[in-house]
């Protein structure tokens, strides 16, 4: 499925259908989803929530994805990235701090997170707004799925 034209996993539409379909405070919005995946200011807007909300009770947005690779987009794939990540973690990196200039789907950003655990800020900038969605929408499915992992602060700039 996609909303924002941002792929989403089943388990984060689930969690969004649970925690935030009765929440209308875009405040406690953005705490509830800092609290489970460090991302600060999830929701820039009201309008923002108010769309995803609406969207996950229709749950119908089949929108293609555009070819991006026309316009030299390439997105490294979330295999690699972990290849990347771990061999850094295996060289004896240890990173506090994280900057993705063009963090595309968020892949190196949960690679990193899967492979540091000294890892104490992320700042992610993307300019397409549907991978900044997508982004924000991989992190909290890896936080979904490794609860136990501390929470790191996480800005995604666009």
């Amino acid at each position: 499925m996609k909303i924002f034209d941002a792929n989403i996993s089943l388990k984060v539409i689930d969690y969004f259908s649970e925690k935030l379909l009765n929440v209308s405070d875009i405040v406690k919005a953005n705490k509830i989803l800092e609290d489970v995946s460090g991302i600060k200011a999830f929701f820039e807007n009201d309008s923002e929530l108010l769309e995803l909300k609406d969207k996950l009770t229709v749950f119908s947005s089949l929108v293609e994805e555009p070819d991006r690779t026309e316009y030299g987009d390439f997105q490294t794939n979330s295999v690699l990235a972990n290849k990347i990540a771990n061999h850094m973690h295996k060289q004896g990196f240890s990173p506090e701090f994280i900057i993705e200039p063009t963090c595309g789907k968020g892949n190196f950003i949960v690679a990193t997170l899967n492979n540091f655990t000294s890892i104490k800020h992320i700042i992610g900038i993307e300019i397409f707004k549907p991978y900044v969605w997508e982004t924000k929408f991989n992190i909290l499915d890896f936080f979904l799925n490794n609860p136990e992992t501390i929470k790191n602060i996480i800005e995604i700039i666009k």
